[in-house]
Protein backbone atom coordinates (compact mmCIF):
# COMPACT_ATOMS: atom_id res chain seq x y z
CA UNK A 1 0.00 0.00 0.00
CA UNK A 2 1.41 3.06 -0.54
CA UNK A 3 2.11 5.79 1.97
CA UNK A 4 -0.65 8.81 1.98
CA UNK A 5 0.57 12.18 0.31
CA UNK A 6 0.67 14.83 2.48
CA UNK A 7 -1.97 16.92 -0.17
CA UNK A 8 -4.29 14.27 1.63
CA UNK A 9 -3.46 14.34 4.96
CA UNK A 10 -4.53 18.43 4.67
CA UNK A 11 -7.96 17.99 3.93
CA UNK A 12 -8.40 15.53 6.76
CA UNK A 13 -6.53 18.17 8.89
CA UNK A 14 -9.50 21.03 8.12
CA UNK A 15 -12.61 18.57 8.40
CA UNK A 16 -11.30 17.94 12.30
CA UNK A 17 -10.63 21.68 12.77
CA UNK A 18 -14.39 22.76 11.34
CA UNK A 19 -16.60 23.73 13.89
CA UNK A 20 -20.31 21.32 13.59
CA UNK A 21 -18.28 19.12 11.29
CA UNK A 22 -16.47 16.82 13.52
CA UNK A 23 -19.63 14.92 14.87
CA UNK A 24 -21.99 15.01 12.42
CA UNK A 25 -21.66 11.34 10.98
CA UNK A 26 -22.96 12.51 7.69
CA UNK A 27 -20.02 14.78 7.05
CA UNK A 28 -17.36 11.76 7.65
CA UNK A 29 -14.86 11.67 4.71
CA UNK A 30 -15.46 8.44 2.69
CA UNK A 31 -15.16 6.75 -0.74
CA UNK A 32 -17.50 8.14 -2.98
CA UNK A 33 -15.96 6.10 -6.10
CA UNK A 34 -19.33 4.66 -8.12
CA UNK A 35 -21.83 7.11 -5.84
CA UNK A 36 -25.07 7.39 -6.78
CA UNK A 37 -26.21 10.61 -8.28
CA UNK A 38 -29.46 11.14 -7.31
CA UNK A 39 -28.95 9.71 -3.41
CA UNK A 40 -26.46 12.45 -3.11
CA UNK A 41 -28.17 14.76 -4.53
CA UNK A 42 -30.34 14.00 -1.63
CA UNK A 43 -28.02 12.99 0.95
CA UNK A 44 -26.52 16.60 0.80
CA UNK A 45 -29.80 18.27 0.25
CA UNK A 46 -30.40 16.74 4.10
CA UNK A 47 -27.12 17.53 5.64
CA UNK A 48 -26.65 21.38 4.19
CA UNK A 49 -30.30 21.87 5.81
CA UNK A 50 -30.14 20.10 8.87
CA UNK A 51 -26.95 22.29 10.24
CA UNK A 52 -28.36 25.10 11.42
CA UNK A 53 -25.63 24.70 14.78
CA UNK A 54 -24.04 28.06 16.18
CA UNK A 55 -20.93 29.02 14.51
CA UNK A 56 -21.85 26.69 11.33
CA UNK A 57 -21.79 29.97 8.63
CA UNK A 58 -21.89 29.62 5.19
CA UNK A 59 -18.03 30.23 4.86
CA UNK A 60 -17.19 27.48 7.16
CA UNK A 61 -19.54 25.01 5.08
CA UNK A 62 -17.41 26.01 2.32
CA UNK A 63 -14.44 25.26 3.43
CA UNK A 64 -15.78 21.99 5.08
CA UNK A 65 -17.16 20.75 1.31
CA UNK A 66 -13.85 22.10 -0.25
CA UNK A 67 -11.58 19.87 2.29
CA UNK A 68 -14.26 17.53 2.27
CA UNK A 69 -13.98 17.06 -1.75
CA UNK A 70 -10.17 17.62 -1.48
CA UNK A 71 -9.84 14.39 0.27
CA UNK A 72 -11.75 12.08 -2.32
CA UNK A 73 -10.04 10.16 -4.71
CA UNK A 74 -11.41 11.23 -7.83
CA UNK A 75 -10.04 8.27 -10.64
CA UNK A 76 -9.46 9.96 -13.71
CA UNK A 77 -8.30 13.36 -12.11
CA UNK A 78 -4.45 11.85 -10.85
CA UNK A 79 -2.69 14.96 -9.68
CA UNK A 80 -5.92 16.98 -8.73
CA UNK A 81 -4.67 19.90 -6.34
CA UNK A 82 -5.80 22.32 -3.93
CA UNK A 83 -6.23 25.38 -6.56
CA UNK A 84 -8.29 23.31 -8.69
CA UNK A 85 -10.91 23.84 -5.90
CA UNK A 86 -10.81 27.35 -7.05
CA UNK A 87 -13.88 27.12 -8.59
CA UNK A 88 -17.71 27.85 -7.51
CA UNK A 89 -19.47 25.85 -5.34
CA UNK A 90 -22.16 25.21 -8.04
CA UNK A 91 -18.77 23.75 -10.73
CA UNK A 92 -17.45 22.21 -7.12
CA UNK A 93 -20.95 20.05 -6.94
CA UNK A 94 -21.62 19.43 -10.42
CA UNK A 95 -17.90 17.71 -10.64
CA UNK A 96 -18.12 15.66 -7.44
CA UNK A 97 -21.44 14.41 -8.57
CA UNK A 98 -20.50 13.58 -11.79
CA UNK A 99 -17.42 12.31 -11.20
CA UNK A 100 -17.15 10.94 -7.71
CA UNK A 101 -20.89 9.09 -7.42
CA UNK A 102 -20.77 6.83 -10.28
CA UNK A 103 -21.21 3.27 -8.85
CA UNK A 104 -21.97 4.02 -5.68
CA UNK A 105 -23.51 0.67 -3.56
CA UNK A 106 -26.87 1.52 -2.24
CA UNK A 107 -26.77 -0.57 0.73
CA UNK A 108 -23.62 2.07 1.97
CA UNK A 109 -25.87 5.00 1.65
CA UNK A 110 -28.13 5.64 4.70
CA UNK A 111 -31.75 7.16 4.12
CA UNK A 112 -32.18 10.42 5.60
CA UNK A 113 -33.89 11.41 8.55
CA UNK A 114 -37.05 12.88 6.93
CA UNK A 115 -36.70 9.83 3.90
CA UNK A 116 -36.40 7.74 7.18
CA UNK A 117 -39.42 8.76 8.96
CA UNK A 118 -41.77 9.55 5.45
CA UNK A 119 -41.59 5.30 5.16
CA UNK A 120 -42.22 5.17 8.61
CA UNK A 121 -45.10 6.73 8.57
CA UNK A 122 -46.13 5.35 5.06
CA UNK A 123 -45.78 1.68 6.52
CA UNK A 124 -47.84 2.73 9.80
CA UNK A 125 -50.29 4.06 8.54
CA UNK A 126 -51.17 1.25 6.08
CA UNK A 127 -50.88 -1.29 8.58
CA UNK A 128 -52.91 0.85 10.81
CA UNK A 129 -55.73 1.07 8.14
CA UNK A 130 -55.71 -2.58 6.53
CA UNK A 131 -54.56 -4.91 10.08
CA UNK A 132 -55.92 -2.62 13.21
CA UNK A 133 -59.51 -1.87 11.70
CA UNK A 134 -60.44 -5.36 10.14
CA UNK A 135 -61.53 -7.09 12.94
CA UNK A 136 -64.59 -6.69 15.05
CA UNK A 137 -64.15 -3.65 17.93
CA UNK A 138 -62.87 -4.45 21.35
CA UNK A 139 -64.78 -5.39 24.14
CA UNK A 140 -64.51 -4.42 27.54
CA UNK A 141 -60.78 -4.87 28.75
CA UNK A 142 -60.43 -5.03 32.64
CA UNK A 143 -57.10 -5.32 34.47
CA UNK A 144 -56.36 -8.31 36.92
CA UNK A 145 -57.09 -5.76 39.75
CA UNK A 146 -60.63 -4.91 38.30
CA UNK A 147 -61.58 -8.49 37.81
CA UNK A 148 -61.06 -8.86 42.05
CA UNK A 149 -62.43 -6.02 42.44
CA UNK A 150 -65.79 -6.41 40.34
CA UNK A 151 -65.72 -9.73 41.37
CA UNK A 152 -65.81 -10.89 38.15
CA UNK A 153 -66.34 -14.91 37.71
CA UNK A 154 -66.23 -16.71 34.65
CA UNK A 155 -68.13 -20.72 34.40
CA UNK A 156 -69.16 -22.97 31.75
CA UNK A 157 -72.41 -23.14 30.72
CA UNK A 158 -74.22 -26.50 32.16
CA UNK A 159 -77.65 -27.93 32.59
CA UNK A 160 -79.79 -29.52 35.10
CA UNK A 161 -83.64 -29.61 37.29
CA UNK A 162 -85.32 -26.24 37.46
CA UNK A 163 -86.99 -25.81 40.55
CA UNK A 164 -90.12 -23.66 39.78
CA UNK A 165 -92.36 -24.30 36.86
CA UNK A 166 -93.36 -21.40 34.02
CA UNK A 167 -96.75 -21.28 34.84
CA UNK A 168 -99.25 -18.22 32.90
CA UNK A 169 -102.78 -17.25 34.43
CA UNK A 170 -105.42 -18.00 32.34
CA UNK A 171 -109.12 -17.91 32.53
CA UNK A 172 -112.10 -20.02 31.10
CA UNK A 173 -114.16 -18.43 28.58
CA UNK A 174 -117.06 -19.27 26.65
CA UNK A 175 -116.64 -20.90 22.89
CA UNK A 176 -116.78 -18.03 20.60
CA UNK A 177 -117.69 -20.46 17.88
CA UNK A 178 -120.56 -21.59 19.28
CA UNK A 179 -122.23 -18.39 21.09
CA UNK A 180 -125.31 -17.04 19.22
CA UNK A 181 -126.56 -13.60 20.17
CA UNK A 182 -130.39 -14.10 19.37
CA UNK A 183 -132.56 -11.48 17.58
CA UNK A 184 -135.94 -11.63 16.36
CA UNK A 185 -136.83 -10.96 12.70
CA UNK A 186 -139.66 -9.68 12.85
CA UNK A 187 -141.10 -6.47 15.68
CA UNK A 188 -144.04 -6.90 17.56
CA UNK A 189 -144.54 -7.53 21.46
CA UNK A 190 -143.59 -10.80 23.88
CA UNK A 191 -146.64 -12.45 24.52
CA UNK A 192 -145.13 -15.58 26.13
CA UNK A 193 -141.63 -16.15 27.13
CA UNK A 194 -140.59 -20.12 27.30
CA UNK A 195 -137.35 -20.12 29.19
CA UNK A 196 -135.12 -18.94 31.75
CA UNK A 197 -131.72 -17.91 33.02
CA UNK A 198 -129.07 -21.34 32.80
CA UNK A 199 -131.53 -23.39 30.87
CA UNK A 200 -130.59 -26.37 28.55
CA UNK A 201 -132.60 -25.99 25.63
CA UNK A 202 -132.34 -28.26 21.98
CA UNK A 203 -131.87 -26.65 18.41
CA UNK A 204 -135.33 -25.84 17.46
CA UNK A 205 -137.06 -25.48 20.92
CA UNK A 206 -139.30 -21.96 20.77
CA UNK A 207 -137.99 -19.61 23.58
CA UNK A 208 -140.80 -17.19 22.85
CA UNK A 209 -143.28 -16.19 20.61
CA UNK A 210 -144.13 -12.50 19.36
CA UNK A 211 -147.14 -11.24 18.00
CA UNK A 212 -146.35 -9.50 14.96
CA UNK A 213 -148.42 -7.66 12.29
CA UNK A 214 -145.00 -7.81 10.16
CA UNK A 215 -145.61 -11.29 10.37
CA UNK A 216 -149.03 -11.22 9.28
CA UNK A 217 -149.11 -9.39 6.45
CA UNK A 218 -146.34 -12.02 5.01
CA UNK A 219 -148.84 -14.93 5.70
CA UNK A 220 -151.62 -13.35 4.37
CA UNK A 221 -149.42 -12.61 1.22
CA UNK A 222 -148.28 -16.30 1.31
CA UNK A 223 -151.74 -17.81 1.07
CA UNK A 224 -153.08 -15.61 -2.08
CA UNK A 225 -150.19 -16.35 -3.80
CA UNK A 226 -150.49 -20.03 -3.08
CA UNK A 227 -154.22 -19.46 -4.13
CA UNK A 228 -153.73 -17.58 -7.44
CA UNK A 229 -150.74 -20.00 -8.50
CA UNK A 230 -153.09 -23.22 -7.81
CA UNK A 231 -155.74 -21.67 -9.90
CA UNK A 232 -153.68 -20.50 -12.63
CA UNK A 233 -152.36 -23.85 -12.54
CA UNK A 234 -155.38 -25.64 -13.05
CA UNK A 235 -156.42 -22.76 -15.63
CA UNK A 236 -153.55 -23.94 -17.73
CA UNK A 237 -154.00 -27.44 -17.23
CA UNK A 238 -157.47 -27.39 -18.62
CA UNK A 239 -156.49 -24.65 -21.50
CA UNK A 240 -153.46 -27.36 -22.50
CA UNK A 241 -156.17 -30.65 -22.88
CA UNK A 242 -158.63 -28.46 -24.80
CA UNK A 243 -155.53 -27.45 -27.33
CA UNK A 244 -154.58 -31.25 -27.67
CA UNK A 245 -158.46 -32.19 -28.96
CA UNK A 246 -157.79 -28.76 -31.32
CA UNK A 247 -161.33 -27.11 -29.33
CA UNK A 248 -159.10 -24.09 -28.47
CA UNK A 249 -157.18 -21.97 -30.21
CA UNK A 250 -153.17 -21.61 -29.31
CA UNK A 251 -153.32 -18.19 -28.34
CA UNK A 252 -156.01 -19.36 -25.65
CA UNK A 253 -152.80 -22.10 -23.96
CA UNK A 254 -150.14 -19.50 -24.07
CA UNK A 255 -152.14 -17.07 -22.36
CA UNK A 256 -153.22 -19.38 -19.64
CA UNK A 257 -149.47 -20.78 -19.47
CA UNK A 258 -148.29 -17.27 -18.94
CA UNK A 259 -150.50 -16.72 -16.40
CA UNK A 260 -149.70 -19.83 -14.35
CA UNK A 261 -145.82 -18.65 -14.62
CA UNK A 262 -146.66 -15.22 -13.01
CA UNK A 263 -148.65 -17.18 -10.45
CA UNK A 264 -145.60 -19.54 -9.31
CA UNK A 265 -142.63 -16.56 -9.32
CA UNK A 266 -145.30 -14.66 -7.05
CA UNK A 267 -145.77 -17.66 -4.54
CA UNK A 268 -142.06 -18.48 -4.21
CA UNK A 269 -141.52 -14.83 -3.38
CA UNK A 270 -143.73 -14.91 -0.80
CA UNK A 271 -142.33 -18.35 0.77
CA UNK A 272 -139.16 -16.89 0.69
CA UNK A 273 -140.08 -13.93 2.76
CA UNK A 274 -141.53 -16.35 5.62
CA UNK A 275 -138.31 -18.47 5.43
CA UNK A 276 -136.63 -15.15 5.51
CA UNK A 277 -138.72 -13.97 8.76
CA UNK A 278 -137.65 -17.76 10.52
CA UNK A 279 -140.49 -19.70 9.65
CA UNK A 280 -139.40 -23.04 8.21
CA UNK A 281 -140.51 -25.24 5.74
CA UNK A 282 -142.61 -27.15 8.14
CA UNK A 283 -144.70 -24.01 9.25
CA UNK A 284 -144.91 -22.98 5.52
CA UNK A 285 -146.95 -26.93 5.09
CA UNK A 286 -149.26 -26.26 8.03
CA UNK A 287 -150.00 -22.75 7.15
CA UNK A 288 -151.27 -23.97 3.58
CA UNK A 289 -152.72 -26.89 5.10
CA UNK A 290 -155.20 -24.47 7.83
CA UNK A 291 -155.62 -21.18 6.15
CA UNK A 292 -157.18 -20.17 9.21
CA UNK A 293 -155.23 -20.32 12.01
CA UNK A 294 -153.74 -17.75 13.88
CA UNK A 295 -151.27 -15.64 11.52
CA UNK A 296 -149.79 -12.93 14.09
CA UNK A 297 -147.94 -15.63 16.11
CA UNK A 298 -144.19 -15.21 15.63
CA UNK A 299 -142.09 -18.01 17.58
CA UNK A 300 -138.69 -17.34 18.15
CA UNK A 301 -136.52 -20.37 17.81
CA UNK A 302 -133.37 -21.47 19.33
CA UNK A 303 -130.61 -21.92 16.10
CA UNK A 304 -128.53 -24.38 18.48
CA UNK A 305 -128.56 -26.89 21.26
CA UNK A 306 -127.06 -25.16 24.58
CA UNK A 307 -127.47 -22.81 27.60
CA UNK A 308 -129.61 -20.02 28.01
CA UNK A 309 -126.48 -17.45 29.65
CA UNK A 310 -128.67 -14.01 28.71
CA UNK A 311 -132.41 -13.14 28.75
CA UNK A 312 -133.28 -9.88 27.86
CA UNK A 313 -137.10 -10.21 27.11
CA UNK A 314 -140.14 -10.05 29.51
CA UNK A 315 -143.80 -10.54 28.57
CA UNK A 316 -145.55 -8.00 27.06
CA UNK A 317 -141.89 -5.92 25.71
CA UNK A 318 -141.92 -4.61 22.23
CA UNK A 319 -139.28 -6.19 20.14
CA UNK A 320 -137.68 -5.10 17.28
CA UNK A 321 -134.73 -6.18 14.60
CA UNK A 322 -132.09 -4.53 15.88
CA UNK A 323 -131.45 -6.08 19.61
CA UNK A 324 -131.05 -9.84 20.88
CA UNK A 325 -133.41 -10.83 23.41
CA UNK A 326 -131.67 -14.15 24.26
CA UNK A 327 -127.77 -15.53 24.64
CA UNK A 328 -127.01 -19.22 24.16
CA UNK A 329 -123.91 -20.62 24.27
CA UNK A 330 -123.14 -24.47 23.71
CA UNK A 331 -120.64 -25.32 27.09
CA UNK A 332 -119.61 -29.06 25.44
CA UNK A 333 -116.39 -27.18 25.05
CA UNK A 334 -114.70 -23.84 26.46
CA UNK A 335 -111.31 -21.39 25.14
CA UNK A 336 -109.37 -21.38 28.31
CA UNK A 337 -106.65 -17.97 27.26
CA UNK A 338 -103.23 -16.52 28.65
CA UNK A 339 -101.62 -13.71 28.40
CA UNK A 340 -98.10 -14.71 27.88
CA UNK A 341 -95.03 -11.99 27.95
CA UNK A 342 -92.85 -11.42 25.10
CA UNK A 343 -89.94 -12.89 26.62
CA UNK A 344 -91.82 -15.77 27.11
CA UNK A 345 -93.34 -16.69 24.18
CA UNK A 346 -90.44 -19.26 23.24
CA UNK A 347 -91.80 -21.77 25.71
CA UNK A 348 -95.20 -22.09 23.99
CA UNK A 349 -94.63 -21.50 20.43
CA UNK A 350 -94.84 -24.34 18.49
CA UNK A 351 -96.56 -26.41 21.14
CA UNK A 352 -99.76 -28.72 20.46
CA UNK A 353 -100.92 -28.98 23.10
CA UNK A 354 -100.41 -27.13 27.12
CA UNK A 355 -101.27 -28.58 30.66
CA UNK A 356 -104.68 -26.47 32.33
CA UNK A 357 -104.56 -26.72 36.01
CA UNK A 358 -106.55 -25.86 38.52
CA UNK A 359 -105.27 -26.57 41.87
CA UNK A 360 -107.99 -25.57 44.29
CA UNK A 361 -109.96 -28.15 42.87
CA UNK A 362 -107.65 -30.56 41.51
CA UNK A 363 -108.09 -30.07 38.01
CA UNK A 364 -105.13 -30.96 35.39
CA UNK A 365 -106.19 -31.91 31.58
CA UNK A 366 -104.49 -30.84 28.66
CA UNK A 367 -105.84 -29.07 25.42
CA UNK A 368 -105.50 -28.27 22.00
CA UNK A 369 -103.85 -25.34 21.14
CA UNK A 370 -106.04 -23.06 18.54
CA UNK A 371 -104.11 -19.99 19.13
CA UNK A 372 -101.27 -17.92 19.69
CA UNK A 373 -101.72 -14.35 18.07
CA UNK A 374 -99.00 -13.51 15.84
CA UNK A 375 -98.74 -9.20 17.66
CA UNK A 376 -98.95 -8.54 20.74
CA UNK A 377 -101.19 -5.94 22.75
CA UNK A 378 -100.04 -2.58 22.45
CA UNK A 379 -101.01 -1.73 25.94
CA UNK A 380 -100.31 -5.44 28.08
CA UNK A 381 -97.05 -5.91 25.58
CA UNK A 382 -98.44 -9.36 25.84
CA UNK A 383 -99.19 -12.40 23.10
CA UNK A 384 -103.03 -14.46 23.79
CA UNK A 385 -102.47 -17.88 23.32
CA UNK A 386 -106.19 -19.59 22.94
CA UNK A 387 -106.55 -23.56 23.98
CA UNK A 388 -109.35 -25.61 23.24
CA UNK A 389 -110.78 -27.56 26.02
CA UNK A 390 -113.09 -30.15 26.08
CA UNK A 391 -116.25 -29.85 28.93
CA UNK A 392 -118.84 -32.15 28.27
CA UNK A 393 -118.50 -33.10 31.97
CA UNK A 394 -119.23 -29.66 32.72
CA UNK A 395 -116.05 -28.76 35.53
CA UNK A 396 -114.53 -26.16 33.62
CA UNK A 397 -116.75 -23.06 34.23
CA UNK A 398 -116.16 -19.93 31.89
CA UNK A 399 -115.01 -17.04 34.37
CA UNK A 400 -112.90 -19.34 36.06
CA UNK A 401 -109.23 -18.65 36.94
CA UNK A 402 -106.59 -21.67 36.30
CA UNK A 403 -103.19 -21.58 35.15
CA UNK A 404 -101.75 -22.58 31.80
CA UNK A 405 -98.42 -24.29 31.47
CA UNK A 406 -96.17 -26.64 28.51
CA UNK A 407 -96.76 -29.87 29.32
CA UNK A 408 -93.22 -30.94 29.66
CA UNK A 409 -92.60 -28.58 32.53
CA UNK A 410 -90.68 -30.88 34.52
CA UNK A 411 -87.68 -31.76 32.12
CA UNK A 412 -84.40 -30.79 33.08
CA UNK A 413 -82.99 -27.55 31.13
CA UNK A 414 -80.36 -28.05 28.58
CA UNK A 415 -78.64 -24.89 29.88
CA UNK A 416 -78.93 -23.18 33.19
CA UNK A 417 -77.86 -20.07 34.19
CA UNK A 418 -77.99 -17.81 37.15
CA UNK A 419 -80.46 -15.17 37.10
CA UNK A 420 -78.18 -11.87 37.91
CA UNK A 421 -76.17 -13.28 34.49
CA UNK A 422 -78.71 -12.11 32.15
CA UNK A 423 -79.67 -8.55 31.59
CA UNK A 424 -81.40 -6.52 29.50
CA UNK A 425 -79.34 -4.21 26.84
CA UNK A 426 -80.74 -1.93 23.84
CA UNK A 427 -84.26 -4.08 24.36
CA UNK A 428 -82.80 -7.61 23.61
CA UNK A 429 -81.60 -10.25 27.14
CA UNK A 430 -77.84 -11.02 26.29
CA UNK A 431 -74.88 -12.46 28.74
CA UNK A 432 -71.20 -11.51 28.71
CA UNK A 433 -68.78 -13.95 27.06
CA UNK A 434 -65.33 -13.41 27.02
CA UNK A 435 -63.61 -12.42 24.06
CA UNK A 436 -60.14 -12.48 22.43
CA UNK A 437 -60.16 -8.16 22.70
CA UNK A 438 -62.15 -8.19 26.25
CA UNK A 439 -65.86 -9.22 27.25
CA UNK A 440 -69.06 -9.02 24.45
CA UNK A 441 -72.34 -9.52 24.98
CA UNK A 442 -74.12 -12.04 23.60
CA UNK A 443 -78.07 -12.07 22.67
CA UNK A 444 -79.72 -14.98 24.30
CA UNK A 445 -83.17 -16.52 24.15
CA UNK A 446 -84.57 -17.78 27.72
CA UNK A 447 -87.23 -20.25 28.67
CA UNK A 448 -88.40 -21.19 32.14
CA UNK A 449 -87.01 -19.33 35.44
CA UNK A 450 -87.51 -19.80 38.97
CA UNK A 451 -86.42 -17.34 41.84
CA UNK A 452 -83.01 -17.85 40.74
CA UNK A 453 -82.21 -19.24 37.58
CA UNK A 454 -83.11 -19.34 33.88
CA UNK A 455 -83.62 -21.65 31.33
CA UNK A 456 -81.62 -20.54 27.90
CA UNK A 457 -82.68 -21.91 24.96
CA UNK A 458 -80.87 -20.29 22.29
CA UNK A 459 -77.38 -17.90 22.16
CA UNK A 460 -75.20 -19.97 24.57
CA UNK A 461 -74.59 -23.77 24.09
CA UNK A 462 -73.80 -26.56 27.10
CA UNK A 463 -69.70 -25.54 28.05
CA UNK A 464 -69.53 -22.29 26.75
CA UNK A 465 -67.66 -19.68 28.80
CA UNK A 466 -69.67 -16.93 30.17
CA UNK A 467 -69.95 -14.43 32.92
CA UNK A 468 -71.59 -15.82 36.03
CA UNK A 469 -71.39 -13.03 38.53
CA UNK A 470 -70.00 -9.59 37.99
CA UNK A 471 -72.09 -9.14 34.55
CA UNK A 472 -73.32 -6.19 36.30
CA UNK A 473 -70.40 -4.11 36.71
CA UNK A 474 -69.28 -5.02 33.03
CA UNK A 475 -72.60 -3.22 31.92
CA UNK A 476 -71.67 -0.13 34.15
CA UNK A 477 -68.74 0.45 32.41
CA UNK A 478 -70.41 -0.61 29.02
CA UNK A 479 -72.63 2.94 30.46
CA UNK A 480 -69.48 4.55 31.89
CA UNK A 481 -67.54 4.67 29.37
CA UNK A 482 -70.31 5.19 26.69
CA UNK A 483 -69.32 1.98 24.53
CA UNK A 484 -71.40 0.53 21.78
CA UNK A 485 -73.62 -2.35 23.00
CA UNK A 486 -72.77 -4.28 19.90
CA UNK A 487 -69.30 -3.86 20.00
CA UNK A 488 -67.39 -7.41 19.24
CA UNK A 489 -71.04 -8.71 20.19
CA UNK A 490 -70.96 -12.29 20.40
CA UNK A 491 -73.15 -14.21 17.65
Amino acid sequence: MNTPSRSLLFPLLSLVLVPGCADDPAHVPHDHSGHNHAAHEEHDHHDHSAHGHEGHDDSGHDEHDHSDHEGHDHGDHNGHNHEDHNLGEEQKHEGHDHHDHEGHHHENHKPSTRESHERHDHHDHEGHDHGDHQGHDTGIVLSAEQLQRFNIRISEATGGPIASDSSFPAEVKFNGDHLVHLVPRVSGVASRVEVQLGDVVAAGQILAVINSRELADAKADFLSALAEKQLADKRFTREKRLRDKGINSEEDTLSAEEAAVRSNIAFRNTRQKLLALGQDANSLLALAADPNQVLTQYHLRSPISGTVIHRHLVTGEHVDTENDVFTLVDLSTVWVEASIPVSQIPLIAGKDRLLISDTRRNLSVTGKVTLLTPFVDPERRNATVRVLLDNTSGEWLPGQFVTVQPPDQGKDATVLVPADSILRIDGEEVVFIPGEEGFITAPVTVGRRDATQVEILKGLSPGARYVKEGAFHLKAVMVTQDMDPHAGHGH
